[in-house]
């Protein structure tokens, strides 16, 4: 068992790739569809390794308890589709797959009707196996590397790829300055939205919707999307952090607080989230405001209306399911919201009926979930893409699903962030209009 030594300059990828080739003569072949070969590792900064990388395939991913953190580089398998965004379809294509601790990173649109070119490099499903992997789970680290059946007959793209890899460090510079701020819709156009939106759940047409928000800010020069993207996890420690590159200069990035699920052989964990207040200026004011959230009737209704939805559809998952009785206050830098966590044994593992059943939450729709849905199109203007879709990956022996919220699509110089609100009847609209500006400060702050 080989161990590398942190921060000497000792060709590591020399080794790796000694390393590789000797498990490559020794290996039994058997018919599969997707070879992993793993090593430990010394300690190192899986961050600032992955910006050192040539490669211009990358991804980050760490969960928010961050005891599971990937830098990845590179392509063994892909799979997107501009066509559809059915879980079924992309489930089978990848299922093979899912063997030998290999995941399969990436998600779903929100809504397959609410997609435009805006996201043709992801398309409607975006899902891919890395070619190299640097891992940190808990304490552990590892070098992980990914072949398809294929790539055995002919192995020299692989040892190019190996041999680009740096094991130095870099950091990022200066984030260049905003010239134009673009709203859609703006603050007029979005009240007049919003009003119809309470006008018909006043009239109980509907329970909750949530409208959503894009904020596109273009640039003096191309951004660095994983120099932004440093900067984000710095400040939202308490966050899911994902990091999707399919090529240079193009990244969907993102802080969510929000799980959709985690599963872990039969055993699953969700959550509702839902109703939100400000960070407070002191710790005081913090206080006061968690306090104003407990006891607010209308964010109680709103998150009451997740937490019944979620019971509902892990009675249909579930042996037997489990929650919190009243809500607590999760905090993160970008707001504190109410959660409710939910615990529960499934009756069998099916991740694609997982996430067709609880995907997508009142949190980021609204309910009834088909009205909801039709409410937003034709309320929103522009379009959602991955934003507050699925977001994470697909397991043998766990999988685990982020809300794509807190997120932003980097193009060049620009950079599109969203963000939303629940409404229900009892919404001040002024109001909802604050909450999303609040969100988007997640971004917003990191630009001074």
């Amino acid at each position: 068992m080989l161990t590398l030594v942190e921060g000497k300059s000792i060709n590591r990828t020399d080794i790796l790739e000694e390393w590789l080739k000797s498990l490559l003569k020794s290996f039994p072949q058997k018919n599969k569809a997707i070879y992993r070969f793993e090593i430990p590792l010394a300690p190192l900064d899986l961050l600032s390794w992955l910006r050192t990388q040539k490669n211009p395939v990358k991804m980050y991913w760490s969960n928010r308890e961050h005891d599971l953190t990937v830098a990845a580089i590179g392509q063994a398998y892909g799979l997107t589709s501009k066509v559809s965004a059915d879980i079924d379809t992309a489930h089978k294509k990848i299922k093979n797959f899912l063997i030998d601790g290999v995941k399969v990173y990436g998600g779903f649109c929100f809504d397959e009707q609410n997609y435009s070119a805006h996201w043709q490099d992801f398309g409607k499903t975006y899902f891919f196996i890395p070619r190299f992997e640097v891992i940190r789970r808990h304490n552990e680290y590892i070098f992980a590397c990914n072949l398809q059946k294929k790539d055995l007959a002919d192995l020299s793209k692989v040892w190019q790829e190996l041999r680009d890899i740096s094991f130095d460090t870099a950091h990022g510079g200066p984030i260049p300055k905003i010239f134009v701020r673009c709203d859609d819709p703006e603050f007029i156009p979005f009240m007049k939205e919003l009003k119809k939106v309470i006008a018909a759940l006043k009239a109980k047409k509907l329970n909750k919707v949530v409208l959503a928000r894009e904020t596109q800010l273009s640039f003096t020069e191309n951004l660095d999307p994983l120099g932004l993207f440093s900067k984000l996890t710095i400040f939202t420690p308490d966050c899911y952090h994902f990091y999707f590159q399919p090529k240079e200069g193009t990244a969907f990035l993102g802080a969510s607080p929000e799980r959709l699920y985690r599963r872990k052989g039969k055993a699953i964990e969700s959550e509702a989230l839902a109703g939100t207040r400000r960070r407070g200026e002191s710790p005081q004011k913090d206080q006061n405001l968690a306090r104003d959230l407990l006891n607010s009737p209308k964010d109680l209704y709103e998150h009451k209306l997740v937490v019944q939805a979620i019971e509902k559809n892990l009675r249909i998952l579930c042996r037997s399911s489990r929650s919190g009785k009243k809500p607590a206050v999760f905090q993160s830098m970008g707001g504190q919201h109410l959660v409710t966590h939910f615990e529960g044994e499934l009756k069998k593992i099916d991740d694609p009926k997982i996430l067709k059943t609880l995907h997508p939450t009142p949190a980021v729709a609204g309910t009834p979930t088909k009205k909801a849905l039709q409410a937003i199109r034709k309320a929103e203007k522009f379009k959602r893409g991955f934003y507050a879709g699925p977001i994470g990956y697909f397991g043998e022996k766990e999988t685990e699903f982020a809300v794509a919220i807190r997120s932003g699509l980097v193009a060049q110089n620009k950079l599109s962030i969203f963000a939303g609100a629940g409404i229900v009847k009892d919404s001040e609209p002024n109001k909802e209009w604050d909450e999303i500006e609040n969100k988007l400060n997640v971004f917003l702050s990191l630009f001074g």
